[in-house]
């Protein structure tokens, strides 16, 4: 069964908090209909998991992946996860909100992603929100 996947980027950058955006201004949207499955789900990152295994939904090879992170807690601080992709021997990527901000986000597009090892050092459980399309 093919499923239809959208994604959209939107962001700036301004030089000052007047948001006059020179510094960078995109907006680009994709939508394609060559994935085969998808879903999204929220999973909880205990304080102290090391390379604990998120299988991508049963999808062998993922194509697209989006991962947001959110702090369990409302009062705890900005989260960080340490994210290997497919082996946990594999270089970790941090994933982390801005320090002034509560939710941080990555959005990959790939191919051959099977599997995600997540870490958590902060002290606190996070909340993971992933979404995938692939096969």
């Amino acid at each position: 069964m093919a499923v239809r996947l959208t994604f959209k980027a939107e962001f700036s950058i301004s030089s000052t908090m007047a948001d006059e955006k020179d510094l960078g201004n995109g907006e680009y949207q994709v939508r394609t209909d060559s994935m085969n499955e998808g879903g999204t789900w929220r999973t909880r990152v205990a304080d102290g998991a090391t390379d604990q295994q998120i299988n991508l939904d049963n999808i062998a090879d993922a194509k697209w992946l989006y991962l947001r992170i959110t702090p369990v807690v409302e009062t705890d601080p900005s989260p960080t996860l340490s994210i290997k992709l497919d082996a946990v021997g594999n270089t970790p990527i941090s994933l982390t909100s801005p320090t002034d901000k509560k939710e941080g986000m990555m959005m990959l597009t790939t191919t051959g992603l099977s599997a995600l090892y997540v870490s958590n050092a902060s002290g606190y459980a996070v909340d993971l929100t992933v979404s995938v399309a692939g096969d």
